[in-house]
């Protein structure tokens, strides 16, 4: 099973084998692989298997495990399925990924080997989550994180960024937009600009839930300013939505913490007293937009 993100146009060779199923050669792509390729051919290759199926839904969970850190450029996805035959792997499936979004007016992630040994922590975690009759919020979140990043408009990424962070605050407390600062401020550290920044953030958020300009949210800022600061926010929503889910996916005593309302209660109980201790070092998505988020993509000549 292997998936592939083109870092450039890509140069593919096809050739049929005995069967009549394709062999494809693929040059100049980063390929994110599972072990079914090492395994004898079935008895009937042509027939998905809750084998293969399996192994389908972990390499989209490992490359969902990659978009958690950042969703890099790429041109295209390929989602080839097979076996081993004759000790040669044998393409009998050839499918597209499902195609994520990238910010438009942010400096694509780069790929590199601690990216992708991070993925290979944070997809088993992802599994595990989704198999356990808990951790009924931690899905929830997750599903609206994972609909956000396949969303092209930009507000409704936010929306949905927003609303993934939300599953995970206390039950009952975080649904306006003093308490989604207050619990939030747990992940950035606390200060007057994030204050502001994340009650931005969820007036937004309640702005496009019921259908509403954002212009109203923005008003203090200057009307030529606020197309691009709605942007803006759009990214520091998908910044601190993935950290929030990579922190817990990545340590087993987090996801333990959100896995039950009453467990999710306690957490909160302690982290508001002792954020470092039981949630860990902030995030400065302030600090990050200004080093990843470029107003000027897209609008400078070539």
């Amino acid at each position: 099973m292997v998936a592939g993100r083109y870092l450039s146009r890509p140069s593919i060779s096809r050739s049929t084998g005995e069967n009549g199923s394709a062999r494809l050669r693929p040059i100049g792509y980063l390929a994110l692989t599972s072990g079914s390729l090492l395994r004898d051919h079935p008895p009937n290759p042509e027939i998905l298997n809750d084998e293969d199926q399996a192994l389908i839904q972990d390499v989209h969970t490992l490359f969902d495990s990659l978009l958690l850190q950042g969703i890099p450029h790429y041109q295209k996805g390929l989602f080839l399925a097979g076996a081993n035959s004759n000790n040669r792997p044998d393409v009998h499936t050839v499918a597209s990924l499902i195609e994520h979004r990238w910010h438009p007016k942010v400096w694509a992630t780069v790929v590199d080997e601690d990216q992708l040994r991070n993925a290979g922590e944070l997809a088993p975690a992802i599994s595990h989550v989704f198999a356990n009759s808990d951790n009924y919020r931690l899905r929830r979140g997750y599903n609206a994180w994972h609909r956000a990043v396949l969303e092209r408009e930009p507000g409704e990424r936010l929306h949905q960024f927003v609303r993934a962070i939300e599953a995970i605050l206390r039950p009952g407390k975080g649904n306006s937009s003093s308490g989604f600062s207050y619990y939030c401020q747990v992940f950035t550290g606390k200060s007057c600009q994030f204050d502001k920044l994340l009650r931005e953030l969820y007036k937004l958020r309640s702005a496009l839930e019921h259908m509403n300009p954002y212009e109203s949210v923005l008003a203090a800022h200057a009307s030529e300013e606020r197309g691009i600061l709605a942007l803006r926010r759009t990214f520091q929503a998908e910044l601190l939505a993935s950290y929030v889910y990579s922190q817990i996916f990545r340590d087993s005593q987090l996801r333990a913490e959100f896995s039950t309302d009453e467990n999710i209660t306690r957490f909160w109980g302690k982290a508001l007293q002792q954020p470092i201790k039981f949630w860990g070092n902030p995030i400065d998505i302030e600090r990050l937009a200004q080093t990843l988020f470029d107003a000027q993509i897209g609008t400078r000549e070539t």
